[in-house]
């Protein structure tokens, strides 16, 4: 992770905890490593506290690479059996009232790649930007049941995976402009 700060730099050899902070007009998150340098799996704990950040306040994780998502409300997450010579990529973001953005698959910050964020009355429009052509999801939370969704003219079908919590299935060619209708926020 080009720019990530070891913050067990002094505690071993070969640091295994990573963060890198990441920040755009509409938004501030972090995407963390967590290395398993070993040849046994390991058990590792995220500490929000350690990161910086409100442990009483709830946060939304997600894996990268293990396409899985958590909602952290007490402080920690606990990551399970990370395979040796593994590596878990998180980004964590705070849980807020408003529609937001949770996480894509599309890059491995989960979010650099998106170059507009507008959410205006029962509207929200973002652009990502690629500059390749890929398959993938936005993750997004949003407190109303989403009522339509286009991106580049053609609609597109977002599927509920929690509370709150959408997945927006995209395929996007160098760039992506998507536009989502929401029912009013009562």
């Amino acid at each position: 992770m080009s720019g990530a700060q070891p913050l067990d730099l002094l505690e071993r050899e070969m640091p295994e905890l990573y963060v890198l902070r990441m920040c755009k007009p509409w938004e501030e998150w972090l995407v963390v490593g967590f290395f398993n340098w070993s040849d046994e799996s390991v058990d590792h704990m995220l500490d929000l506290a350690r990161l910086g950040l409100d442990p009483a306040h709830p946060y939304h994780v997600h894996d990268f690479w293990q396409r899985r998502y958590h909602r952290v409300e007490n402080g920690h997450l606990v990551l399970r059996h990370i395979p040796p010579h593994g590596v878990h990529c998180l980004a964590v973001r705070p849980v807020r009232e408003e529609p937001h953005l949770v996480a894509t698959t599309l890059h491995v910050t989960q979010g650099s790649e998106v170059m507009e964020w507008v959410y205006e009355g029962d509207w929200l429009r973002f652009t990502l930007e690629l500059g390749r052509t890929a398959e993938g999801e936005v993750l997004l939370y949003l407190p109303v049941e989403p009522q339509q969704a286009i991106c580049n003219g053609m609609p597109v079908c977002p599927a509920l995976r929690g509370p709150g919590l959408w997945a927006l299935p995209l395929r996007v060619e160098k760039t992506a402009h998507v536009k989502m209708k929401l029912r009013a926020l009562r």
